[in-house]
């Protein structure tokens, strides 16, 4: 068996990305300023939840569960909410024909701006839009904050939270169209009700890269 998995079905009621900010507010005193700290790195959770599933439907999630060996193992997920680029509804029509696999090569990188080549000419990303990075194993995950279009074979896109320099560089594949990030599911959240005919499973995991 390989690893990361794949999540085990996208035929849920839920599965969406929120972006943990590793930011504290302070204020020292009344009437100061209040204060911004930097915790932790930012980091991605995901809330996925099913729709009502059969017994047999709830033994094959069982069984995915189990084989990440309550935690120990990682699996890949995009975000079901953003699985269409906002400017496309209809679908992105070079993805549609099969002539672009939604990827991009990176020619450029700082901690909240990319330069990638190989987008679609006249291609469009709009603030909201989700973005990835992949590099040797490593998957990040990140939410376009500015409008940009591709022309001349380049496409400059701003982003956030920053992309860390010790894991992605230039060289990268930049993934433009359902990009996953890496998760480990966290054992505790896991809910299910066996006692039922149909019954849903939910469960929240923990960005890793």
């Amino acid at each position: 068996m390989d690893f990361p998995r794949e999540l085990n079905s996208y035929q849920l009621a839920e599965c969406t990305f929120l972006i943990v900010e590793g930011v504290a507010l302070s204020r020292a005193g009344k009437g100061r300023a209040i204060t911004a700290i930097d915790q932790f790195d930012p980091w991605v959770m995901a809330r996925i939840r099913t729709g009502p599933l059969t017994h047999a439907e709830r033994r094959a999630w069982s069984a995915w569960k189990n084989s990440l060996r309550g935690g120990m193992k990682h699996f890949l997920a995009y975000d079901q909410a953003r699985s269409w680029l906002l400017n496309y509804p209809h679908g992105v029509p070079e993805i549609i024909a099969e002539t672009w696999n939604g990827e991009a090569i990176v020619t450029e990188l700082s901690a909240y701006e990319m330069t990638v080549e190989g987008a679609p000419e006249g291609f469009v990303m709009l603030p909201g839009d989700a973005l990835g990075l992949v590099l040797d194993g490593k998957h990040g995950w990140f939410e376009v904050t500015e409008a940009s279009t591709a022309g001349g074979d380049e496409m400059t896109i701003a982003f956030a939270p920053y992309a860390p320099p010790t894991l992605f560089t230039v060289g990268s594949t930049a993934v433009l169209y359902r990009p996953k990030a890496k998760f480990v599911l966290d054992p505790d959240s896991w809910e299910e009700t066996a006692d039922t005919k149909l019954s849903p499973i939910s469960f929240t995991a923990l960005q890793v890269f």
